[in-house]
C-alpha cells in the first residue's frame, strides 16, 4: 500500500476565468486561482503569468508547487495573451509580428484589471514570463514599471533585434521578424525591451 503524499491533498481553491478590455477592446480570457475565503483588499501577494506566442495555448493545468503559495495567501493568474492559440489562429495572428504589442498590453491590462478589482497591488503585484513569454514581460515593465513590484524573466526573448543572429534565433525569424526588412525591424525594435530602457527610471527587480 502507497504511504500518502501530503503534496496529494487537494487545497480548497477558486478557480475565475474573466474576460479583461485590452486597450483596442479585444476582450483578453484571464485565468484567476486563489485560496477559498481569501479577503480580496488589495493585499495578496499575486503572480501574474503570460506567454503569447506561436499559437501556443497555456490549458488549465495544477502545479504542485503551488500549494504552499496558496495556503500561504498567494493568488495565481494566467493573461492568455494575443499570440496565443486559446481563440485559434486568428489570436496568434494578433500577437505575431507587427501585431506582437498586443501580447504585452493585454498582459498590463490583466495586471491593472487585478488590481482595480483588489486582487492585489502594484506592490505586491509580480510578472512573470519565460523564453518567448520574456517578450511581452519585458515590454510591460519596461512601457508600465510603476505597475509591478518584480519580474522573473526567465530565458526570456528581451533583446529580439539580436535574436536572429544567436544559434537559436533563425529558427524563429517566421514568429518575429527579421532585421533584413525595414518593416520587421522597426517590429522587432518595439519589442525589443533593452531598446526601451530608459536612464534613471525605477524599474522592478527582475530574475
Amino acid at each position: 500500500m502507497r504511504v500518502p503524499d501530503p503534496l496529494d491533498e487537494t487545497i480548497d481553491v477558486v478557480s475565475e476565468e474573466r474576460d479583461v478590455r485590452a486597450p483596442d477592446g479585444t476582450m483578453i480570457p484571464l485565468s484567476i486561482v486563489y485560496r477559498r475565503g481569501l479577503v480580496r483588499d488589495g493585499t495578496a501577494p499575486t503572480l501574474l503569468f503570460g506567454y503569447g506566442a506561436y499559437g501556443v495555448s497555456m490549458p488549465p493545468a495544477f502545479l504542485s508547487g503551488y500549494k504552499t503559495w496558496f495556503e500561504q495567501g498567494g493568488v495565481f493568474a494566467v493573461a492568455h495573451v494575443r499570440g496565443g492559440g486559446e481563440l485559434g489562429e486568428t489570436w496568434h495572428l494578433a500577437g505575431k509580428k507587427a501585431t506582437k504589442p498586443n501580447s504585452w498590453r493585454d498582459f498590463i491590462a490583466c495586471a491593472e484589471f487585478l488590481v482595480r478589482e483588489r486582487h492585489t497591488a502594484p506592490a505586491h503585484l509580480g510578472g512573470k514570463g519565460s523564453s518567448a513569454g520574456g517578450m511581452p514581460m519585458g515590454r510591460a515593465i519596461t512601457e508600465r514599471p510603476e505597475l509591478f513590484r518584480a519580474a522573473i524573466i526567465g530565458v526570456g526573448i528581451t533583446n529580439p533585434l539580436r535574436f536572429e543572429t544567436t544559434t537559436n534565433g533563425v529558427a524563429n525569424i517566421p514568429e518575429f521578424g527579421s532585421t533584413a526588412t525595414e518593416a520587421e525591424f522597426r517590429g522587432l525594435l518595439e519589442m525589443d525591451a533593452f531598446h526601451h530602457v530608459a536612464p534613471g527610471t525605477p524599474y522592478p527587480p527582475c530574475s
